[in-house]
């Protein structure tokens, strides 16, 4: 009897072992993880990070069908719309083809924001996104299947600027523990709403994607600020696409849509943390910044839709510059 105990014992160890090791190579998988509740951009550059309120949260996983040692893995970062499948389930399919793992938080739809057409408005700053992005850092970079030097981070359009914002050592420094980082940043058509007064990039290949004609991140902000970057030591590069404009990947045609946006505004980010109103002078916290201190530079009438070519071009630009970045 003692005997078959055993026996019975051994074999749930290697039942065990085996669904284990499924799991780890498990193509997609729903992880869950503890993200402050409330916090804002503001808070995370003061320091005000410990004894928070957690919130649980998710994002998906999605693993190379073929394993090889450890993988690089890329966090995608969705647009206000939240996670398509034309767009961030599309390019982790592209990245996994590629032999890169992809991991896609779910900022809204975690927190029960299923429709929405920008960030501003739905109670998620961009604090909350950002720590989205770096508890999503510190949870693959224990992955027994992924390389924790090798993990970027992407973004569309508001994903973009939780990209970009997360590119700055005063924002690293805070949410990343010891030297742990995002091995290269990639912001595709995200705008320059909020800009650090100095700026200090971390040193790792940073590539703007951006439409000619997007009028709601505009580009000439986009470029200005990522010479800033530049001149300040950053690895940085643009592409801009001619004649394209906000979410030029969008299987929808060209249209204008009465919307009104914030990417005309531009506040500036202290070093204690503060924004300031580059028109008015006004200082805020950034979870303030939906109110009042939007409507003078909003405008209406944007215009959005697909590019083909820019739509087939950005992800060859992408998957070359993160296989080139992420390389062993």
């Amino acid at each position: 009897m003692k005997h078959i105990k055993i026996l019975v014992l051994f074999l749930c160890a290697i039942l065990l072992f085996v669904a284990l090791k499924t799991t780890s190579y498990a193509k997609t998988k729903r992880i869950s993880y503890q993200v402050p509740k409330s916090i804002d951009l503001t808070d995370i550059i003061r320091g005000n990070t410990e004894g928070l309120e957690e919130k649980t949260i998710y994002g998906e996983l999605r693993m190379p069908s073929s394993l090889e040692g450890k993988v690089p893995a890329v966090v995608i970062m969705h647009a206000s719309g939240g996670v398509f499948k034309f767009r961030e389930i599309e390019m982790a399919n592209l990245l996994n083809k590629n032999g890169i793992a992809a991991f896609i938080p779910y900022s809204f739809k975690a927190r029960g924001i299923t429709k929405s057409k920008q960030t501003a408005g739905t109670g998620v700053t961009f604090g909350m996104r950002i720590c989205d992005a770096y508890a999503a850092l510190n949870l693959l970079s224990s992955h027994p299947n992924i390389n924790r030097n090798k993990i970027a981070i992407m973004g569309y359009s508001s994903g973009g600027i939780v990209s970009l914002l997360s590119l700055d050592e005063k924002v690293r420094r805070r949410l990343a523990p010891d030297s742990l980082k995002f091995a290269a940043h990639l912001n595709i058509y995200a705008g320059t709403i909020f800009v650090f007064k100095n700026v200090e990039p971390t040193k790792v290949p940073v590539l703007f994607l951006t439409g000619e004609k997007d009028d709601t991140c505009p580009v000439d902000k986009v470029l200005e600020y990522a010479q800033r970057l530049e001149d300040a030591g950053g690895n940085i590069k643009t592409i801009v696409y001619p004649g394209a404009h906000h979410v030029f990947d969008s299987p929808s045609s060209v249209k204008k849509l009465s919307r009104t946006n914030d990417g005309n505004c531009q506040f500036e980010i202290l070093d204690d943390g503060s924004l300031v109103n580059s028109t008015t002078g006004e200082f805020f916290p950034e979870k303030d910044y939906p109110g009042n201190h939007i409507k003078p530079c909003s405008k209406k009438k944007l215009t959005f839709g697909r590019n083909n070519s820019a739509a087939q071009k950005y992800k060859i630009d992408a998957i070359d510059f993160l296989t080139n970045a992420l390389q062993p």
